[in-house]
Formats: structure tokens, sequence, C-alpha cells
């Protein structure tokens, strides 16, 4: 289907429309005008005959004859005869004798009506033509025709004008549209397309609304990919240490050291094989079972000790049990993401707490964190001053302290500990 412009689409459909409306309307004007014409002609040859009427009574009564000037005629009127009661011929009129008789023609021609004067006799009033066919009612019922063209004429041309400017204007509006929604992938959400259309305002608030879900999707999704990374580094790094760690004969060759790497290994392939998953999910649905906190922080421990060791960073745990309804997943990602801090922030000779109570303390003698960052370092993609020389995206505790969120949990930072300890309150009770 070939396509058209919107302003070649309003003339095609509205200015037709226009113009017929504008001739079926002032031909009904014209239809009207000229009925009142007529209408007004008949009354005034009412009242010329009426007068004339009287004219010829009182000639009659008094046997007086009236000057020319006296003598008013009917616009279609040729000249008048008064006859007396026996039918004599006592006055007649003819205007083609009168200097002042224009063009009015011989009554010789003319038909007449006759008039009876109450008992004195009868007027005949003769007429060359009808009322409405005067050269004065032909010259007006043409300039009514000439002003009624001219008048649909100049109507249809603003009409035009009108539409060109409405369909300019559309046009641009819909086309700063349309530039605008090509904008959106790029991530420009730029709200400022002025209109006072509500539909095209519609349209223009229907695009940033959704360019605006856009560009937050991606940012999730960007998002969603650091974080996935983030938590694939860790394993990476177990596994990475600990091979590094027999390959320098600091840590023995192990069948334990090589299950916990398989462990690792496997916590890879399954983040790799539901990559796609974890990237568009935006459901929080939580998998609880019941779980023993104790085993499950001494099996975190022990993937990350052969790490530790190597660095030359000393784990000191004390975990007591703790039966807890949660989503394993959830909080083993939560912990390893801690661990892992602990790991890159700390250097040979630092030691790495780990207490399981009521709650989750887990300290470490690292660099520490300064005042300045203590309040943002749960912010997302924010690293503190002491990281700057450490690879990082800044992630690690956003998901943390995202993640221990959906599971009812809070993790706050203990400004009061001279090391850098994160508490997790499985109460959900925020301290700061």
């Amino acid at each position: 289907m070939k396509k058209i412009s919107i302003k070649n689409k309003l003339y095609l459909n509205i200015v037709p429309i226009i113009i017929v409306g504008i001739i079926l309307s002032f031909s009904l004007l014209y239809y009207i005008a000229n009925q009142k014409y007529v209408d007004y002609l008949n009354e005034q040859y009412e009242d010329d005959v009426e007068y004339l009427q009287k004219v010829a009574t009182d000639i009659l009564k008094t046997g007086t004859i009236p000057e020319r000037d006296y003598i008013k005629l009917p616009e279609n009127s040729s000249g008048i005869k008064i006859f007396d009661e026996k039918n004599s011929l006592v006055y007649s009129y003819d205007a083609k004798n009168d200097p002042k008789g224009g063009m009015m023609r011989d009554m010789s021609c003319c038909n007449f009506i006759s008039y009876s004067l109450d008992g004195y006799g009868r007027l005949d009033v003769y007429s060359h033509c009808e009322i409405d066919e005067t050269e004065i009612s032909v010259g007006f019922r043409r300039d009514l025709i000439v002003a009624v063209i001219l008048a649909g004429l100049v109507t249809i041309l603003i009409s035009i004008i009108i539409i060109n400017r409405i369909a300019n204007k559309m046009s641009s509006e819909l086309n700063s549209i349309s530039k605008y929604a090509n904008k959106i992938e790029t991530g420009i959400l730029d709200n400022k397309v002025k209109t006072d259309i509500a539909e095209i305002d519609n349209i223009k608030n229907s695009l940033f609304n959704l360019g605006a879900r856009l560009s937050e999707k991606e940012r999730l999704r960007k998002e969603k990919i650091d974080i996935i990374k983030h938590q694939l580094s860790t394993p990476l790094t177990i596994i990475k240490t600990t091979l590094e760690g027999m390959i320098d004969d600091v840590i023995d060759f192990d069948k334990d050291y090589i299950k916990r790497c398989l462990v690792e290994n496997d916590r890879i392939r399954e983040k790799m094989e539901n990559l796609y998953l974890e990237i568009e999910k935006n459901s929080d649905e939580i998998n609880k079972e019941s779980i023993n906190l104790k085993d499950l922080i001494q099996e975190i421990i022990n993937n990350f000790i052969a790490s530790f060791q190597q660095k030359g960073v000393k784990i000191v745990a004390e975990l007591n049990d703790r039966i807890l309804e949660t989503d394993k997943n959830i909080l083993v990602s939560s912990v390893y993401n801690i661990l892992s801090n602990a790991y890159k922030y700390t250097s040979k000779g630092d030691k790495v707490f780990i207490k399981l109570s009521d709650k989750l303390i887990i300290s470490d003698t690292g660099i520490g964190i300064g005042d300045i960052d203590k309040d943002k370092i749960f912010e997302a993609y924010y690293r503190g001053m002491n990281s700057e020389n450490f690879h990082g995206k800044g992630l690690g505790l956003y998901d943390t302290k995202k993640n221990l969120e959906k599971l009812g949990y809070s993790i706050y930072l203990d400004r009061n500990s001279k090391d850098t300890t994160f508490i997790i309150d499985f109460n959900g009770k925020d301290k700061e």
C-alpha cells in the first residue's frame, strides 16, 4: 500500500468534505436570501398597489388629476388606468411617456390586474413582468450569486490555509516523536517534545514510559550480569588458589581439596547453565528448606580455607548449631560474597573471624573501611577509597544486602569494631 503524508491525508479526506459543506451551506444561504428578497418585493408591491388604490379613489372622489411626480408605480409596472363606476376611463398614466419612467415598457404589451375601488370604480395596474423579474431583482440575484461564490472561495482558501498549518504542526510533532522513539534504544530519555494535541501527547508519554522501562530493564540486565560475573569469580578464585597451592607445595595434594574444587566447578557450571534465566528472571522466588547453619557455614569455610592458607590468612571459626528455614542457595551466595571480600582485602598475617550464634558475624583484620565510605558500602557500583587498587565493580555487598532482605534478614556494618565486621541478623533488625 502506498504511503502518504499526514498533510496529503488531511487534504484528501477533509478538503473535499469542507468544499461540499461550503457549497451546500452557501447554496442554502442563497436560497434563503433570495426567498427573503422575493417576499420583500411582494410586500412592497402590495404596499404600492394599496397606495395606487388610494390615489385612484381620491381622483374619482375629487376629480383632481395628480401631478406625474405624485404617481409611484411598482418596479414591474408600466402604467395604470382608472375607470369610474360607469366603466369610463377617468385617468391613464403610461410610464413610457414619463421622462423619469426609465426602461418601463409600453402598456399596450403588458398584462394588467384590476382592483375594485369600493363602488367608485376600478384600478387597472399594468405589469410588464413578474415582481422578481425586474432589472433590479435580476441584478440583485446576480450580485448575490457573485457574493456567495466569492465568500465560498474565501472560506475554502482560509480552510485550506488552516488545514495546512494544522497538518504542518501535526507532521512536525509526529516527526519529533519519531526522532525521540529512535533515540530510546540509545538510552536518551528526553521528554521535551511539546504538543497541545492530546493524542500526540499520549503517544509521547507512552514512548517516554516505554523508554524508561526499557532503560531500567537494561540497567537491571547489566546489574545482573555484573553480579553473576562477581558470583562466578569467587569459585574460580577458590579453584585457582587451591591448584596453585598444590603446585607450589603450600597445600598437600589431598582428595578433599580436589572434591572442593569439583564442588566449585559444579557451582560455575550451574550458573552457566542457568545464565539466561538468571539474567531475564524478575521474580523473587524463594525455595526454603530446613538447614543447620553450622554445617552450611563450615562447608563454605572448607571451600575457602585453601585460598586463605596460600595467602597466609588464618580463619578462626566459632560455630554453634542453628536450625533455620531458609533458601540455601541465596544464603550461600551471600556468605560467599562476604568471605570473598575478606579474602580480597586481607594479606599475609591477617585473620578472619567467623562466629555463629543467634547471628552470623564475619570479621577480618584487613585494610578496613574508611569512615566516609561506611554509609555507602551497600550501594550498587560503589567502591571505597581503600579499594582503588583492587579489582571489582562494587556489587558484592549490594547483592548480599538485596538477597538477605529477600529472606527477611538484615546485614549491617559494626561501626564500633576496629576490624571490618559484618553482622547478619536472621531476625531482620537493622542496626547502625
